[in-house]
């Protein structure tokens, strides 16, 4: 307790008049599986964002569009993403299935 009295000079002066030791309320707890969660919702989010506006470029810059699915996961994501986009309904693109 005496060399942190007398080399209490060198520290920052928010730690020498409110110590964090000495506080009084506690500290909100910190939720890091919700943070989790929304970093993984976001990042989720941005990565669709990009899939349909690469699959709109790629639809509308081209003349009769052909996609292949093998049925594979990431083949039925884009089916999926083609879907909700409305080109599937519209008959903007084929799909042409493919068995592997």
């Amino acid at each position: 307790l005496c060399l942190v009295r007398s080399f209490g000079f060198f520290a920052p002066s928010s730690l020498r008049t409110n110590p964090s030791w000495n506080r009084k309320t506690p500290l909100k707890a910190y939720d890091m599986e919700a943070s989790i969660e929304h970093t993984k919702n976001m990042r989720l989010q941005h990565l669709e964002e990009q899939a349909m506006f690469a699959l709109k470029l790629a639809v509308e810059n081209n003349h009769h569009p052909v996609f292949p699915n093998a049925l594979i996961a990431g083949d039925c994501v884009i089916t999926h993403l083609l879907g909700r986009l409305g080109y599937l309904e519209s008959n903007k693109v084929k799909i042409m299935v493919i068995d592997t």
